[in-house]
């Protein structure tokens, strides 16, 4: 599947279609599990509802460095550079 993991342009993974998107009835049936996962791949998790995204989960040693990054986008957008 050459399309199934997008990446950045600096090589990182950022999500696996297939991997990283569960319902919320996965969610509810083994939580542990999807903590685990979201633990070892360090990518964020799209849980969907009725097949449609609802929420995007990660892992809390994921969250500072995503919050820096969301927040300088923030501020680019604020000042109109973007």
């Amino acid at each position: 599947m050459q399309f199934r993991t997008w990446r950045s342009r600096f090589g990182a993974k950022l999500m696996d279609v297939v991997e990283d998107i569960c319902t919320i009835k996965d969610l509810k049936e083994d939580p542990k599990q999807l903590v685990c996962k979201l633990k070892k791949t360090c990518r964020p998790m799209v849980v969907t509802v009725d097949g449609k995204p609802e929420v995007i989960m990660l892992s809390a040693t994921l969250f500072p460095s995503k919050k820096v990054a969301l927040d300088a986008v923030c501020e680019l957008a604020r000042s109109g550079a973007l």
